[in-house]
């Protein structure tokens, strides 16, 4: 099956955070769609998955590249190696602080009577024991 883009699910979604939205002409991406499901799969969330895809890119830039010079052209695969494996971080860090956030989100209500505390009260205990 080819390789789709559509940012609005969650496997274009990680397309779109690492740049692997087709080439010039639409079709050429990096990974498969069942390479992207399987970095969803197992990271459980985009962006996790994200930055899991851009250290394998990070991985084959490195392997492939390495510093190349030729003629008035240069490359160094190991620099842009570091800068994946840095925005993958960042995206990570950013899934993870989001995570984090939606689990505290759990605990957020709002006493507006003695009902509502009493149920607060039932709730947290519930949570500690």
């Amino acid at each position: 099956m080819p390789a789709t883009y559509d940012p609005k699910t969650d496997l274009g979604y990680v397309r779109l955070l690492i740049s692997d939205v087709g080439g010039a002409d639409g079709n050429s991406f990096l990974f498969e769609d069942e390479e992207i499901q399987a970095f969803l799969d197992r990271a459980g969330s985009v962006g996790i998955a994200a930055a899991t895809a851009l250290r394998a890119i990070a991985s084959n830039e490195a392997q492939v590249q390495k510093r190349i010079t030729f003629l008035e052209l240069k490359t160094d695969g190991a620099a842009v190696s570091k800068e994946l494996r840095e925005l993958a971080d960042k995206i990570e860090a950013q899934a993870e602080k989001t995570e984090d956030d939606a689990e505290l989100m759990d605990f957020a209500s709002m006493n507006v009577d003695m009902f509502s505390e009493r149920n607060l009260f039932e709730k947290r205990r519930e949570l500690l024991s």
